[in-house]
């Protein structure tokens, strides 16, 4: 993506330096294709940002429900021996 940045931005500066040989139509060209560029770089920028985002909350929400599967694992293992041997063990 920097790439045809920078060849435009190059194209851009060859043009503005020959200004008075160069064609009108072309500064505007130039000018159309930066702003192209602009507008498909925002939206892959915003699409991997989305892509980022979301699975950073796949990962939080997968660890959060593995540490509370494995919490709840074991308080119904505490509960069940305390009902079974009582409270001898948590002194």
């Amino acid at each position: 993506m920097c790439v045809d940045i920078v060849l435009t931005g190059r194209a851009l500066i060859a043009f503005t330096e020959n200004a008075g040989s160069q064609q009108v139509w072309k500064g505007y060209l130039y000018a159309a294709l930066f702003f192209a560029e602009s507008i498909i770089y925002s939206g892959f920028y915003h699409q991997m940002f989305y892509i980022g985002m979301t699975t950073g909350m796949k990962i939080k929400a997968a660890v959060i429900a593995m540490v509370y599967g494995k919490v709840r694992q074991s308080t119904s293992i505490y509960v069940f021996f305390t009902k079974k041997y009582g409270n001898k063990y948590n002194k």
